[in-house]
């Protein structure tokens, strides 16, 4: 099965803090009608997460795959969502992708 349709086998965790939340790399850019993954898979990532009563608080950040969802009573306590990138001590990226971490309340 192609990553960009894996979305409908999707787990939801229930984190200590309460509402629901999920995290990943879902392959899928949701700030724009054209990036990576594919315009199906953009609308299946659209569908679960609504299905779910899940808020995409990262979506709004270009050519990100690399996402963060909560329930809605959550989401609506970010404050902020920032991205960064990590360097080793010798100046290389620890990954090829962002890091992303959300500010609550």
């Amino acid at each position: 099965m192609p990553k960009s349709l894996t979305i409908a086998t999707w787990n939801l965790e229930r984190p200590r803090l309460g509402g629901w939340k999920k995290n990943g790399d879902f392959n899928q850019t949701l700030s724009d009608p054209t990036g990576y993954g594919t315009h199906q898979g953009r609308n299946m990532l659209s569908e679960a997460l609504q299905k779910n009563d899940l808020v995409c608080v990262t979506d709004k950040i270009q050519f990100n795959i690399d996402h963060i969802c909560f329930s809605k009573d959550w989401a609506e306590r970010v404050n902020q969502v920032t991205t960064g990138q990590c360097f080793t001590p010798d100046g290389k990226p620890v990954s090829d992708h962002q890091g992303i971490y959300v500010n609550l309340f």
